[in-house]
């Protein structure tokens, strides 16, 4: 349940409609739920293993380019 929606005015068709914000934890944490349950019925469908890897570097280790 997002906690800062918004109204949002379509000029092109005079419609006005409440959206959410996108950017509180709440719509955050429905993003994540929503691009999870896509990964999985992908793997489901490929039949396949997917491993996500971050790399983090600190400062004295960044590469330059």
């Amino acid at each position: 349940m997002c906690t800062h929606n918004k109204w949002v005015h379509n000029r092109y068709t005079g419609e006005s409609l409440y959206v959410k914000c996108g950017v509180c934890p709440s719509c955050q944490q429905e993003k994540a739920d929503r691009l999870f349950a896509r990964i999985c019925a992908h793997e489901r469908k490929e039949k396949r293993f997917s491993v996500f890897v971050t790399l983090n570097y600190n400062n004295q280790s960044l590469p330059y380019i």
